[in-house]
């Protein structure tokens, strides 16, 4: 199980930040997947271009078709815009949870158990609303853990 020894597991959080965190990984994985491809492509070209053969021209204007159709797709799909908007909000519900359960501000130990709730819930909601559509799958949690 990931997350700290002797505090809040990730299993802990809330399903936004689970949420928040996969949909990161995945657009760093993605990210990562196209611009090693324009490398291992750009590599490639190279190595055909060095050749005086037609064969190997050939392959250079393939190689670099295909470099442009990976660069058209993380433009377009713009992975890294997923995994930067992901961790994001994913740090910042992780903040949030840390708050809530050793009753820092907002949600100081003054406050009934249900006000606090329901201030984290108001505060989760509140980052929704503002998360780009690339962070996530929007995820509800109620926090029903004593503190």
């Amino acid at each position: 199980m990931s997350g700290t020894a002797n505090g809040l597991r990730d299993d802990d959080l809330p399903a936004v930040f689970r949420s928040s965190d996969r949909a990161s990984l995945a657009g760093q994985r993605r990210y990562l997947q196209g611009t090693k491809c324009r490398l291992a492509l750009a590599v490639a070209a190279v190595l055909c271009g060095v050749l005086n053969q037609r064969p190997a021209l050939i392959a250079v204007v393939l190689i670099f078709v295909a470099t442009v159709c990976v660069a058209i797709w993380l433009l377009t799909e713009r992975p890294e815009q997923a995994w930067y908007d992901g961790r994001a909000l994913a740090e910042s519900a992780k903040t949030l949870a840390w708050r809530y359960a050793v009753a820092g501000a907002p949600f100081s130990a003054e406050l009934s158990q249900g006000e606090a709730a329901h201030r984290f819930n108001e505060r989760l909601k509140e980052l929704l609303r503002e998360a780009p559509a690339t962070s996530l799958a929007h995820v509800g949690w109620s926090p029903s853990r004593k503190r």
